[in-house]
């Protein structure tokens, strides 16, 4: 098997939380199998200057890409939305890590300026 550009969208890459280890799990564990992963998130930490260290390409702007991922891994509905925008040909797989951040991200997005807890 060929290796795969693999696409890895995050919220945020800023400190050692449930979804972003599950970033850096993955992320490590394509880059040790032979593909290359990049992992895109729009907010960066040290989190990320870690992943760099590791040679996992860490981006903000998806125009930094030289060229299209053959599919994107996606956390996050609004990263994973861009993600699919600025490369619409590309395949791609949603992962939710628990109801409560699917429902939450919900409220947010409809919520109309009143407070969600």
């Amino acid at each position: 098997m060929d290796p795969l550009r693999v696409l890895i969208t995050s919220m945020k890459l800023s400190r050692r939380s449930g979804s972003e280890l599950y970033v850096w799990d993955l992320a490590t564990a394509l880059l040790d199998r032979g593909h290359s992963p990049i992992v895109y998130s729009p907010r960066l930490g040290p989190l990320a200057t870690e992943l760099r260290t590791r040679t996992v390409p860490v981006i903000d702007d998806l125009a930094m890409m030289s060229a299209p991922p053959d599919i994107i891994h996606g956390q996050g509905n609004h990263e994973l939305v861009t993600a699919l925008l600025h490369f619409p040909d590309v395949p791609a797989i949603r992962v939710c890590h628990s109801p409560e951040e699917v429902l939450r991200e919900f409220c947010e997005q409809w919520s109309f300026g009143f407070p969600v807890e």
